[in-house]
């Protein structure tokens, strides 16, 4: 060892601890063994025809508050895990992109919780006699509520990437690692933060049904805030739900303050206007802290040798080599195996699933999918009209986007399904034609996806591209033709596409309302499935979930493909 190295008064400014220190290592202690309490009582005996009782009690509601979080933020860990991996491959695979945003599509539109019983029978059988497969069941009902526009979002960012970075890669020869940390990955990052927060408050919606899980002869109710609300609505407590809302606001509003505060102050410095960066009150506290913030230091010094390895240097940029015969052979057996998979699934789906179902009512169920696309696409219609300039003004106003958020936030999070039967009430009081107004609720839930993705988009536009606009005296309107609709069109197209998905597993749901004996039934393939259910006519649940599928493959083929295609190109000609 070098003794002479060592310095006294460097390793006294290592030692030293001040109270801002005092401060965040209790709460770093405190959050460890509230999240290690809440893991423990993930293992908990889960005897048959034994269910946890959940007390409407006010005491218990930071408990039920705590163990939701948990869930969620696992649940948000592993779709993080999913985006980066899966999102990447299809951004940067062009094959593995064929297969990989048409599943993305089908399954963020079919209604995953219609599957969740047979998830919840294999994750059960795989725990058997505890509570860690229930568990795992909700986490991975609330993963499916968060990963979908987490997905997209990353993989129209790495899509819609300008060629002017991509040729910077090129000179410099960064790696594909390297690459994708130090670019592309920063490039994605304040569209992805901004879906994080939608896919959180989306999840919110989801805890009802992932913490009341139905099996065989029994319900499992897992202690949270969803089964809280769950227990009071089949008790009546209006008071109850009253205080579950108001204990999801407040946890909504911590959430932000301790988790997304911070990565808002991270992607400052991704924004050439520091006057409008947000600064976030527990990164200034943690900049206070003398030891923490030594130690924090270190170890960025050695993650950042791990993950930003030196550059190679200048390299000059050559003409990409085209193989055009090569890809044309690829491609045409790739599209000859994507053909006979699909005429594989059609004959095995046929002769398994349909063998009861006659022509006429295949056809109905096209003609009621039918029904509910127009549904659909005049309610998307009606929000694009609503929410883009709404979303472009906050937007272009960064100090006005740091208060909306929480608050839109908050909009998103709230269960819409506790409204169902004030408009089922509604419906029967004026006598309203329901054919027309249930078509709110399909989109009720799922529009904030256009309002949040449009302000991020807003958000992402080049302050240069901005003055340079402002220098040129445009119109508003011209602004908005030439500069502010093509830099937002990735990320409106995400939103489009995720709301869309949305509204079709919210159709579900939506078409067929039943409240204190009453039901209310609209035309569509939503209530021809829950019919279906209902009436155990298995055959007909999988015609209308086939049928589903297939409006969602054509309006992914003949929609959504193109103009993401166009979107992408355009936007690279900023």
């Amino acid at each position: 060892m070098n003794f002479k190295r060592f310095d006294l008064k460097r390793a006294s400014e290592y030692s030293t601890i001040n109270c801002w220190d005092l401060i965040v290592f209790s709460m770093i202690v405190a959050l460890f063994f509230s999240t290690a309490w809440s893991f423990s009582q993930f293992d908990a005996s889960l005897l048959p025809n034994q269910t946890n009782d959940i007390h409407l009690e006010v005491s218990y509601l930071p408990v039920y508050a705590l163990k939701s979080t948990l869930r969620m933020f696992i649940g948000l860990f592993i779709s993080l895990i999913f985006t980066l991996t899966v999102g990447t491959l299809a951004a940067k695979n062009e094959y593995a992109e064929r297969i990989i945003i048409p599943m993305i599509d089908i399954l963020q539109s079919v209604p995953i919780l219609g599957f969740l019983s047979f998830f919840s029978w294999g994750f059960l059988m795989f725990f058997p006699g505890t509570q860690f497969g229930a568990e795992c069941a909700a986490i991975f009902a609330i993963f499916t509520s968060q990963v979908w526009n987490m997905t997209l979002s990353l993989y129209q960012s790495i899509k819609s990437l300008p060629e002017a970075y991509t040729e910077l890669c090129n000179h410099y020869q960064l790696s594909s690692w390297q690459k994708f940390l130090r670019v592309e990955l920063p490039f994605a990052m304040p569209s992805l933060v901004i879906n994080m927060m939608l896919s959180l408050s989306a999840s919110w919606f989801f805890v009802v049904a992932s913490e009341v899980i139905n099996f065989q002869m029994f319900t499992i109710k897992l202690p949270g805030i969803g089964s809280y609300i769950q227990q009071a609505d089949d008790l009546g407590r209006i008071d109850a739900i009253g205080y579950a809302l108001l204990t999801m606001l407040i946890t909504i509003l911590i959430c932000n303050q301790i988790i997304f505060g911070p990565l808002f102050h991270w992607l400052g410095k991704f924004h050439d206007d520091k006057e409008t960066e947000y600064r976030s009150w527990l990164v200034m506290l943690f900049l206070r802290t003398s030891l923490i913030q030594n130690f924090l230091q270190t170890m960025k010094g050695y993650f950042a040798k791990i993950y930003y390895p030196p550059l190679k240097g200048f390299n000059k940029i050559h003409a990409p080599r085209h193989h055009h015969l090569k890809k044309e052979y690829k491609d045409f057996i790739w599209t000859v195996f994507e053909v006979i998979t699909l005429i594989v699934f059609c004959v095995i789906l046929s002769n398994q699933l349909l063998q009861n179902v006659t022509l006429p009512q295949c056809l109905i169920a096209i003609q009621l999918g039918f029904y509910t696309f127009v549904r659909i696409a005049i309610m998307l219609i009606l929000c694009l009209i609503i929410w883009v300039p709404i979303g472009i003004w906050i937007g272009l106003r960064p100090k006005v986007s740091q208060k909306a958020l929480p608050f839109i936030q908050l909009l998103a999070a709230f269960p819409v399904n506790l409204i169902y039967p004030l408009i089922t009430l509604l419906i029967i009081k004026y006598q309203l034609n329901p054919e027309i107004w249930v078509s709110p609720l399909i989109i009720l839930g799922t529009q904030w996806y256009i309002l949040f993705n449009v302000i991020a988009g807003t958000k992402n536009i080049p302050k240069d591209l901005q003055m340079v606009s402002n220098s040129l005296n445009l119109t508003t309107i011209g602004k908005f033709k030439s500069l502010i609709l093509p830099a937002i069109m990735p990320d409106l197209m995400t939103g489009i596409v995720t709301a869309a998905g949305g509204a079709w597993n919210a159709c579900i749901v939506a078409e067929y309302i039943t409240w204190n004996g009453n039901t209310i039934i609209a035309s569509g393939i939503g209530s021809y499935i829950t019919e279906a259910t209902y009436q155990n006519a298995f055959n007909l649940q999988a015609l209308g979930i086939l049928v589903m599928c297939i409006y969602v493959l054509l309006i992914n083929r003949l929609v959504w493909a193109p103009l993401y295609q166009f979107t992408i190109e355009r936007f690279k000609s900023l």
